[in-house]
């Protein structure tokens, strides 16, 4: 099978709709709205992941330093 192909476990339960002519309009509309985007998904796996440490480290950060301008002791 290939990527992206759908198929139906049961072929009796498929319902298939006859039209009785292409309408061109219809379809020359939907083509101009069309968008095929190529995204580079490592790039934006990456991005998001620094974004998420990038959280992190302030959130660390910001309990570290409450923690250390607010504890009695000696220093």
């Amino acid at each position: 099978m290939a990527v992206g192909q759908v198929s139906f476990k049961d072929n009796k339960k498929v319902k298939r709709i006859m039209i009785p002519e292409r309408e061109n309009a219809i379809i020359n509309r939907l083509n101009k709205t069309k968008v095929e985007k190529h995204p580079d998904l490592m790039q934006e796996k990456e991005d998001h992941l620094r974004e998420l440490r990038k959280k992190e480290q302030a959130a660390f950060l910001a309990r570290v330093s409450y923690f250390l301008f607010f504890t009695p002791g000696e220093r």
